[in-house]
C-alpha cells in the first residue's frame, strides 16, 4: 500500500530506492507481475462509511507499478472504493493511461478479468475478495464478491477460453497464519470448479501452501509493502513473493522471502540464514494444513484466545469491561446462555442471516455515503 513515506518517496521521484537489487532482478526477470492495489490512487475527499480506516494515495504512485513491471493490478479488496464511486474511477483511468490492465471490478454488469496469451499458452485471471464494504451488487458498481455461487460460473466460462485459470482472493482472518477449516474447503472446492492455481492475500502475515489435485492453493503471501511503524507483529513486514511459471501441460511454483525495512522504506531480500528458517517455519504450517484435525484444533485455539474482542463488537458486553478485563483488573466477563443462543442462530441459520444482513443494510442506506 503506497502510503506515509512510501507515497512521500514516490511523489519525490524515488521510485526506484524502494526496492533492492536482489527483489528488483525478481520483478524484472518475470513477462509480467500482478499486484494487489489495496487503495484508490485519486485526489477524491468523500469517504465511504465503513468500519476500519479509509485509504487513498496520490495517482502519481502509479510510477511504482510502471517501475517494476506490475501490469495488472487487483482491484477486489476492502479498501479500493474506500473514496466512493470518483476515487475507484480516477484509479481505473489512471490505470489506463499508464496500460495497466485492472481486474477485481464489476462495473454496470461487466466484470473485469484478465486474459492473456503467447506461444500458444492462454491464461485467465479472475479476482474477488471476500464480502467488505464497497462490494457489487446487481445495480452498483464495486469490488468482485467470492461467493461460491458466482466464482462457479466464472472460473467455468473462462476454462471455456483458456488453459489455464487462476484465482486471486483477498480473505481470511487477519493476523492468523493458517486458513480456517472451511476457508480450505472453499479454496479446494474452487479448485474443483477449474480453477489450476489460487493464491490469496489479505492476512497481512504470509500462511501455508498445499497442493490440491496437482493445484497449488497459496493461503496468504503476506503485506507486500504495507508501511507501519513499529507494528507489535513482526510478520506484517514478512512478503512472500509467488513466481508461477506456465508449460503446456503443468505449472511451477516458486516462493522468494523478502522484508520490508520500516526505518529504510525498502522492500529488502534476506539472508539465507532467514530463508532457511522461514522455509522450516512454513514447513510446520504445511504439516498443519495437511492435518484436518490438527488445522481445526489450531483454528479453535485462535478463536478461544480472540472470542472476547468479537463478544465485545458485537455488544454482548460493553467495551469498556473488556478493556478492564484485557488488563486483568477484572474476572472473564460471564454471558448468558440465552444470549449466546440467540446471537448463534443468528449468525448461522442462512434465513436469518441473510434476513438480519438485509435489514441492517436498509437501515445504512438511509445515511449518507453507505456503499453495500
Amino acid at each position: 500500500m503506497p502510503i506515509g513515506g512510501v507515497e512521500q518517496k514516490i511523489i519525490a521521484g524515488q521510485t526506484s530506492e524502494l526496492i533492492d537489487s536482489e527483489t528488483k532482478a525478481i520483478l524484472k526477470s518475470s513477462t509480467f507481475n500482478i499486484i494487489n492495489l489495496e487503495c484508490p490512487l485519486t485526489t477524491a475527499e468523500g469517504k465511504i462509511l465503513k468500519t476500519g480506516k479509509n485509504f487513498k494515495a496520490n495517482p502519481k504512485c502509479i510510477d511504482f507499478l510502471k517501475e517494476y513491471n506490475f501490469k495488472v493490478a487487483c482491484m477486489a479488496n476492502n479498501h479500493i472504493m474506500d473514496y466512493q464511486i470518483p476515487g475507484l474511477m480516477e484509479t481505473l483511468e489512471t490505470c489506463d493511461d499508464n496500460e495497466i490492465k485492472t481486474i477485481g471490478i464489476s462495473q454496470n454488469g461487466h466484470d473485469k478479468i484478465f486474459r492473456y496469451e503467447e506461444k500458444g499458452i492462454s491464461i485467465s485471471i479472475i479476482n474477488a475478495s471476500e464480502t467488505e464494504f464497497g462490494s457489487a451488487s446487481v445495480d452498483t458498481t464495486g469490488f468482485m464478491r467470492a461467493t461460491p455461487q458466482q466464482l462457479f460460473y466464472w472460473i467455468q466460462n473462462e476454462k471455456m477460453k483458456s488453459k489455464w485459470v487462476i484465482l486471486i482472493i483477498h480473505g481470511g482472518r487477519e493476523f492468523y497464519n493458517l486458513p480456517s477449516p472451511s476457508r480450505q474447503k472453499e479454496y479446494k472446492l474452487y479448485a474443483d470448479f477449474g480453477a489450476d492455481a489460487i493464491i490469496s492475500h489479505h492476512t497481512h502475515v504470509p500462511s501455508g501452501f498445499e497442493w490440491y489435485n496437482g493445484k497449488p492453493i497459496i493461503y496468504s503471501l503476506g503485506n507486500f509493502i504495507f508501511p507501519f511503524e513499529d507494528h507489535v507483529n513482526l510478520s506484517w513486514y514478512d512478503s512472500l513473493i509467488c513466481q508461477l511459471e506456465f508449460f503446456e501441460n503443468n505449472i511451477e511454483l516458486k516462493f522468494s522471502l523478502h522484508k520490508f525495512n520500516q526505518n529504510d522504506l525498502q522492500l529488502q531480500g534476506v539472508s539465507l540464514e532467514l530463508k532457511t528458517s522461514f522455509m522450516e517455519y512454513m514447513d510446520d504450517l504445511n504439516i498443519v494444513i495437511k492435518n484436518s484435525v490438527l488445522l481445526d484444533l489450531k483454528w479453535k485455539e485462535f478463536v478461544y484466545k480472540e472470542r472476547f474482542n468479537y463478544f465485545s463488537m458485537l455488544n454482548l458486553f460493553s467495551q469498556f469491561r473488556h478493556k478492564l478485563f484485557l488488563k486483568g483488573i477484572i474476572s472473564e466477563p460471564k454471558i448468558k446462555a440465552s444470549k449466546l443462543l440467540v446471537l448463534l442462530n443468528i449468525l448461522r441459520c442462512e434465513a436469518h442471516h441473510e434476513e438480519s444482513v438485509t435489514a441492517l443494510k436498509i437501515e445504512l442506506e438511509k445515511h449518507n455515503n453507505f456503499i453495500n
